[in-house]
């Protein structure tokens, strides 16, 4: 009974502190499966401590996607789980989750992963609305409401560099790229010799539009000479190389 209370309790918008939580949402690429298109939206968080109850609402564009299941995560071993709850005329999936042996001490784990039915490519744009989650005390603590929803607007159906704007370019010019799903991802700028004149990005980064500054400068802050440039992107097994000017 003292579950069941938490959990109806965890629907209600609570406001809370915000302290070491950081939650996430990570989409992957669009899947095939026999009934058509699909994609699997990741929610988790970064920074869990003693928590033994969550709750998340996801929003979802109904133009572009339908909810079609729910699969629990890392966070809980074998957790109870209330939902997924389709709200179908808000355009929101809604599940709780609770512990049954006591609150959990992990860093970085996975509440679970929304499965949709994609209609339009397009339209197929998600965002956590609300992260709640209860302690051992079953105090609730909002670390995602309507004011602040992470998400991750109308997904890129490919992973690929956009090059750079202006260019020719000076002082500085912005390199971006999409990124179909959460990939490891390098970002270089080389010179007409081959050699690496600067590392904008290293590092894994999540689906959707990116942006990185070059100042023309090298990795020792030096200002290069005026000349052409290239900046080489790879994105897992994906890689394009792309020509940039720079004019002093």
């Amino acid at each position: 009974m003292r579950v069941m209370g938490i959990l109806g309790a965890l629907l209600l918008a609570s406001a809370g502190a915000v302290y070491g939580l950081s939650p996430y949402v990570e989409v992957g690429e669009l899947g095939a499966g026999k009934d058509g298109a699909y994609l699997e939206v990741r929610v988790g968080a970064r920074g869990w401590e003693g928590v033994q109850a969550v709750h998340v609402d996801v929003e979802y564009d109904r133009t572009g996607l339908e909810p079609a299941g729910f699969t629990a995560g890392d966070l809980f071993v074998e957790p109870l789980v209330l939902g997924p709850f389709d709200r179908s005329e808000r355009g929101v999936s809604d599940v709780q989750l609770a512990s049954l042996r006591g609150p959990v001490t992990v860093g970085d784990a996975a509440v679970g992963v929304f499965r949709f039915r994609v209609l339009d490519e397009g339209r197929a744009s998600v965002r956590v609305v609300s992260f709640e989650t209860a302690g051992e005390d079953w105090s609730v603590e909002t670390h995602v409401s309507y004011a602040n929803a992470l998400g991750t607007g109308v997904l890129p159906r490919a992973t690929r560099l956009l090059g750079n704007v202006p260019n020719p370019f000076n002082p500085t010019t912005e390199v971006r790229f999409e990124l179909a799903s959460r990939v490891g991802v390098s970002v270089e700028v080389y010179d007409v010799s081959g050699r690496v004149v600067r590392r904008l990005v290293e590092g894994v980064r999540d689906a959707g539009s990116h942006a990185v500054m070059w100042d023309g400068r090298s990795e020792r802050g030096e200002a290069v000479s005026s000349g052409v440039y290239f900046v080489r992107f790879r994105a897992g097994s994906h890689a394009e190389t792309q020509r940039v000017t720079l004019i002093r």
